[in-house]
């Protein structure tokens, strides 16, 4: 805390200003209760006894000179909250690269693409299902949609394009 701030005087202040800033400052924290009495009894102490205050003022000055060189000579660090930030940005780039990563495992299946002539075998069992004959817009049931005509061991069926890509995997000739 300044002491010269809080008396609301300058360093070139004379005792009897000194003396004047007090008085009127514990007038006032009569009726201000954001004045703090203690501290401007304090002020009025250091400040009004010639050692004291010689004191006071080497103290100051040196604390004034050595921040404003400290400020000069040290670089500038980052702040936690700009450490907190660059930790922030690099999680959200591996958490994308992670949801990347999953929902292409995931739903991976809707990228396939099947052709005619291409033969086609179960993902978990690997077993043969047959080979596509015909790829066309197909009504199955109350379902339309795009369906392969796949011909296999116990003849020609219509499977859904969908089922096929989650369900399949193909081998091409």
């Amino acid at each position: 805390m300044d002491y010269y701030q809080l008396l609301k005087i300058s360093s070139t202040a004379t005792k009897k200003d000194i003396e004047a800033a007090y008085q009127r400052l514990v007038k006032e924290s009569n009726y201000d209760s954001s004045i703090d009495r203690v501290m401007v009894d304090t002020a009025y102490r250091i400040l009004s006894n010639p050692k004291q205050k010689a004191a006071y003022d080497s103290i100051k000055e040196k604390r004034e000179h050595g921040a404003a060189a400290y400020a000069a000579t040290v670089k500038r660090r980052k702040t936690p909250v700009e450490w907190n930030q660059n930790k922030l940005l690099i999680l959200a780039g591996i958490l994308f690269v992670i949801a990347i990563v999953y929902y292409g495992f995931r739903f991976g299946h809707a990228f396939k693409s099947f052709s005619v002539g291409d033969t086609v075998y179960m993902s978990e069992t690997h077993e043969k299902v047959g080979t596509i004959v015909r790829i066309e817009v197909h009504n199955f049931g109350k379902l339309e949609e795009t369906g392969y005509l796949i011909q296999g061991p116990d003849g020609n069926k219509w499977f859904a394009a969908g089922e096929v890509k989650q369900r399949c995997y193909k081998h091409s000739p």
